[in-house]
């Protein structure tokens, strides 16, 4: 037997009368009025005080002695229009005792309960219904008025006029004749309608267990609705109360229950101090229907709800729960509570849904109302399910101060369904040997503050075939997440934070990461995190195939700086904290890529961690700076090991292995492999490293920049036909100072370094006085230093016995040094402007222009936008005037004119630093540095076009091909920088630069003067000019210009995967017998650009190893249009164009397919 809670009805009664009239004229139609119970609850039996109310309304007459009587129905005909004849309901109620006999007239069993009435007109020899209403009786008094035997109170009727088959109005009170209501009007707001009934005033037990007599409180007017033996009750059962109806046979006077049980009032259960209400049997919420568990301000305690053994509550749609504060709802012991699609709960404070063993929330799309501290609590054996066995997919929004505690029971997500956390004060909290399971698709979310707390737990798909979309924080709170397991998540953990949330620290510490194959995909992606703490993790990923698989990816591009400014606000402690410390990375594309753009050199700790076997390269830093200790990078299979770009990072006792290069440096990278000479000691921050390669270099650099490695005790081992360090060096560097180091297989250093202008290799120094490269450092001094998150880093302090004196470059730059760690910003500014002023020529000049920034970083700690303005002009303008000077390199003010463009853009300049950007992508001679800055430029473009509302920043000839668009982009940048004599500078510096690149690339041998030995010949072809590799780079700086701001999150977020993953690929310095080098790692096939396109459009395309290549386009019905390329193709990177004139417009599909590969994307055409 089902219990049901019925909706309150707009048309009520309180001490009223129902009046119908046939308002047709006289002599015409008559017509006929059928009454009949819906729903009603009455109790007590003969034992209730009002006489009145002696009958049990619809008991089940199998369970009750036959002197109980039911309310049937009953049907009247209205003959047409009297003025002086009415019928009221009584006419139509009828009680009989069996439901079939006996019946008569009865008009005091109307009472509390939801009645139908139907109203037909007699026309063409047929009764036809013409209106269907309901009315909602709520006063035990009915219909007696306001006393026990009272007359009738006219104000309170209810008159149907019915005028004709289309024109029924209904007047409610007063006994007026007008005006008319018509039924369609909305009268349900009417200040005496009422539809709440408090059921539960009856019991109360004191604290010696004794029912105490005066807390036996009666509802309305003495209405009763428990038997009075029931007082003795402690617990009450819901299946035992009188709710139920009762269907009777349908014949000529007696209509069925079109819904037997259902109750039709609100029900409102106030708790008793110790009582307990159980569901065991199903109990349901109907349509717009309450159930209210009232915290009792008398005996100041929460009403309690069980759901228990084959007992379930159904919440339908637009039916509610209502939760008072400190109310429970608790479903155990197989115990279900479905929230239907469009149902409601209401929390109010620290109302709470409680999930023991063996019971099931089951939500299907429920809206929840929350408060401060109301929770969801899955306990041990619990179960949560929202979107679990329904047929849509569920949101479920905790906010408002609410949270969800998974405390050993289970929450399982339903497909494309989601949990989501909003507000500074809501949060989940998942503790230990809880499982959290997601259906395909499925995410959780955590926005504006709202916080992850997780321990000991496991996060995991439900079929492990289909994947979950992942844990997104996004502008999150603090979060702790530990010992947990994440298994069949496209991104396990992804952090987005605008500039408002960088700065909240997020612990992930001594958790396993299980990547998934077959996409790209990723164990942590943290965009904008600035402090963090990544320990003591395993990432285990599959071998990358075509995919991107990477380990943990760390991709900031807000405007970053101290904090964010906001016009007035307190100073603030310096921001950054990123520890990646004791993870072991196994497989995948990349096991740890950090890349920083726009305002961002972000310094990281990143210490004793494990790099296994990935395909691509172990660790790629984009503008990093901080320390690089105690690693170990063992893959011997990896192409590069460790990779840095624009980077200035202290690399200490590092194992730096691999087949290719063990470490590679692009654009201006200033890797420190040496301790710090100060007065008397050597401080080891650098150094102690041993870098191993099969078949390449051990040291590569690509473009300019300088590796420190004298008196830095690094062991060096590379194949006799290899170099230990190779490539282009800072024009400032005349010789290369390398002692005290180790060089195996050849015995000697086996360098190669050339500086741009300069088509021969410059000297070096180098010597080991008999140094042992395995014999440990012996310290005079410890120093500590706490890293943030409890780690604190040990750094070895030596006696200085190179015999040799501190330049005073060199003094100013060890306090300098000494002033940043100790974070003194001001002094080490004092003294790193000191060094740039008087010592142009120094080897640590360029250092200095990254560590200078990060001071100014460290000084950004207020929120006045006032003081971030001065502060970083001040920079900008000092930069300025170095740049102008003519004193520095080419990589001086490069460095510089980076640091500018970035001062420039946390001051919110952000069209002059786009303008940079843009003309470092068209002009530098680098291709990595050109790619990297059509991302900032891209970067910077996305913040101004947000700010605005989207399309406030275009590129002029949006209409025009590729090229020509290209063409008018290039003239209007040259006309910028031929009108700004700093851009003018810069540009002349590349043009000069582009063409010592030439002149060194045409150099085929040189003669080693340190060693006298030749190395003339070595490689038929030293060194490659304008290779497929850099080409392709140049070309997709410029796609990114034109093409990011069209594309979506996660197409940018893959986009930039590649881009980073194309950098990671050389450019000119690749070796004949090595040609396979330059080869790409995988194949791709990109999105064509432009797109949407008119007519014609490029599609780039790569293939790692040579075959048949095909590229056929396809109409939106699958018939082929045209085949592009069916040919060999060694492996490389291609391009190729399409011309679509002759084609509609629409979308059409390319298709790459090789003997190993096959791939299809949509492009659009639009004329």
């Amino acid at each position: 037997m089902f219990s049901v809670i019925k909706a309150g009805f707009t048309q009520e009664m309180d001490q009223g009368e129902l009046i119908i009239k046939n308002r047709f004229a006289e002599g015409t139609n008559n017509i006929k009025v059928r009454m009949y119970p819906l729903g009603a609850i009455f109790a007590g039996g003969t034992g209730v005080n009002n006489a009145y109310m002696n009958y049990t309304a619809y008991a089940d007459p199998n369970d009750h002695p036959i002197n109980y009587d039911f309310i049937t129905g009953g049907e009247k005909i209205l003959t047409p229009y009297n003025p002086n004849f009415q019928y009221d309901r009584s006419a139509f109620l009828r009680v009989d005792q069996d439901g079939v006999s006996n019946s008569q007239s009865c008009d005091f069993t109307v009472g509390y309960g939801i009645y139908q009435i139907d109203i037909y007109y007699y026309s063409d020899f047929e009764w036809i219904l013409i209106k269907t209403f309901t009315i909602n009786w709520l006063d035990s008094d009915y219909p007696y008025g306001p006393g026990q035997y009272g007359g009738i109170d006219p104000s309170n009727d209810i008159k149907v006029y019915v005028n004709s088959p289309t024109d029924v109005k209904v007047h409610y009170g007063g006994g007026q004749t007008e005006p008319y209501v018509n039924f369609d009007h909305d009268f349900h707001d009417l200040s005496l309608f009422n539809n709440d009934i408090k059921i539960w005033y009856q019991y109360h037990k004191d604290v010696y267990g004794n029912i105490s007599t005066f807390s036996k409180i009666p509802n309305k007017n003495n209405f009763r609705t428990t038997d009075t033996v029931n007082f003795s009750l402690s617990t009450i059962f819901l299946d035992n109360w009188p709710f139920k109806g009762t269907n009777f046979p349908n014949n000529n006077i007696s209509q069925p229950h079109l819904k037997p049980g259902a109750l039709s009032v609100n029900l409102e259960i106030q708790n008793n101090h110790y009582a307990e209400i159980n569901i065991s049997t199903p109990f349901i919420i109907e349509d717009s229907a309450k159930l209210i568990l009232k915290y009792s301000e008398v005996f100041e305690n929460n009403a309690r709800l069980y759901v228990q053994d084959s007992g379930r509550l159904f919440v339908r749609p637009a039916g509610e729960l209502e939760i008072d504060k400190y109310g429970n709802v608790i479903i155990e012991n197989g115990g279900r509570a479905i929230l239907e699609q469009n149902s409601n709960v209401f929390f109010h404070e620290r109302g709470e849904i409680i999930v023991k063993n063996g019971g099931s929330l089951i939500n299907c799309g429920a809206d929840f109302t929350n408060n401060n501290y109301a929770c969801i609590l899955v306990e041990q054996g619990g179960y949560y399910g929202p979107g679990q066995e329904c047929n849509t997919s569920v949101t479920h929004k905790v906010d408002s101060g609410a949270f969800i505690v998974v405390n050993g029971g289970t929450l399982n997500i339903g497909d494309n369904s989601k949990i989501i956390f909003d507000g500074l004060t809501s949060f989940l909290k998942v503790n230990p040997n809880s499982e959290i399971k997601l259906g395909e698709n499925a995410s959780i979310e955590f926005k504006n503050g709202a916080r992850l707390i997780a321990d000991g737990s496991t996060f995991s798909g439900i079929d492990s075939s289909k994947l979950w979309s992942g844990i997104l924080l996004d502008n999150s709170g603090i979060d702790s997440i530990s010992n947990c397991t994440f298994r069949h998540a496209k991104i396990g953990l992804r952090f987005t934070n605008n500039a408002q949330a960088n700065y909240n620290d997020r612990i992930i510490k001594n958790c396993n990461f299980f990547i998934p194959a077959g996409g790209n995909h990723q164990g942590i992606l943290a965009e904008n995190c600035y402090r963090a703490s990544i320990e003591n993790n395993i990432f285990n990923m599959p071998s990358s195939g075509s995919n991107y698989i990477i380990g943990l990816f760390l991709n900031n591009f807000t405007i970053g700086g101290g904090i964010e400014a906001s016009g007035s606000g307190p100073e603030v402690e310096t921001p950054y904290i990123v520890n990646i410390v004791n993870n072991i990375f196994n497989n995948g594309t990349a096991s740890f890529i950090a890349a920083n753009y726009t305002t961002n050199f972000i310094p990281f700790n990143i210490f004793r961690n494990t790099f296994n076997y990935a395909s691509s390269v172990n660790m790629y830093l984009l503008k990093a700076g901080g320390s690089v200790k105690n690693n170990n990078f063992t893959s011997m299979s990896v192409p590069n090991s460790v990779h840095l770009f624009n980077s200035n990072t202290d690399f200490y006792n590092n194992v730096i292995a691999s087949n290719g290069v063990s470490l590679q440096l692009s654009g201006y990278s200033y890797p420190n492999m040496q301790p710090l000479r100060t007065s008397g000691s050597l401080k080891w921050n650098g150094g102690k490293n041993a870098l191993s390669s099969i078949s390449g270099d051990n040291v590569h650099l690509n473009y300019s920049g300088n590796l420190f490695t004298d008196y830095g005790h690094n062991s060096f081992l590379a194949a006799a036909e290899n170099y230990h360090i190779y490539g282009w060096i800072d024009s400032s560097v005349h010789r290369y100072f390398t002692r005290e180091n180790c060089w195996f297989n050849t015995g000697t250093p086996s360098v190669y370094l050339t500086r741009k202008g300069d088509s021969a290799s410059i000297p070096f120094t180098y010597y080991n006085n008999g140094y042992d490269c395995n014999t440990s450092i012996d310290p005079t001094g410890i120093e500590t230093n706490d890293m943030g998150y409890g780690i604190t880093d040990t750094t070895y302090i030596s006696a200085d016995n190179t015999g040799t004196s501190l330049t005073g470059d060199e003094v100013l730059y060890a306090q300098a040094q000494e002033f940043l760690t100790n974070k003194l910003y001001y002094d080490a500014v004092t003294n790193f402007k000191s060094l740039i002023d008087n010592y142009p020529s120094s080897k640590h000049i360029e250092t200095s222009l990254y560590d200078i920034y990060a001071c100014y970083n460290g000084l950004d700690t207020s929120a006045l936008v006032t003081y971030r303005d001065d502060l970083y002009s001040n920079l900008k303008i000092y930069l300025e005037e170095k740049i102008n000077s003519g004193l520095y390199s080419a990589e001086f003010n490069d460095i510089a004119f980076d640091d500018i463009l970035m001062c420039l853009t946390i001051t919110e300049n952000y069209e002059s630093a786009m303008n940079g950007y843009e003309m470092i992508a068209y002009f530098n001679p680098d291709p990595d540095i050109r790619l990297t800055a059509s991302w900032n430029y891209a970067e910077i473009e996305a913040i101004i076009n947000s700010a605005a509302g989207g399309g406030i920043r275009q590129m002029e000839g949006k209409t025009e091909s590729i090229v020509e668009r290209e063409n008018i982009e290039i003239n209007r940048i040259n006309k910028i920088i031929k009108e700004d004599p700093l851009l003018s500078k810069i540009k002349k510096s590349y043009e000069e630069s582009g063409k010592s690149a030439d002149l060194k690339k045409s150099d085929r041998s040189y003669k080693n003067k340190n060693n006298e030995k030749n190395y003339s010949g070595r490689y038929s072809k030293e060194l490659m000019t304008d290779n497929e590799t850099k080409l392709l780079k140049f070309s997709k700086a410029r796609r990114n210009l034109m093409e990011l701001k069209y594309l979506n999150k996660e197409e940018l977020c893959l986009r930039k995967l590649e881009d980073l993953i194309l950098l990671n690929e050389q450019n000119d310095f690749s070796r004949s017998n090595d040609s396979n080098i330059n080869n790409p790692l995988k194949y791709v096939l990109n999105q064509n650009y432009p797109n949407p396109f008119n007519p014609s459009t490029k599609i780039a395309y790569s293939n790692p190893v040579s075959g048949n290549v095909t590229i056929k386009i396809f109409d939106i019905t699958g018939r082929e249009i045209k085949s592009l390329i069916n040919e060999f193709r060694n492996a490389g990177s291609y391009e190729v164009e399409f011309d679509g004139s002759r084609l509609a417009s629409g979308v059409y599909y390319y298709k790459l397919e090789t003997n190993n590969f096959s791939e299809t994307k949509k492009m659009i055409l639009i004329k």
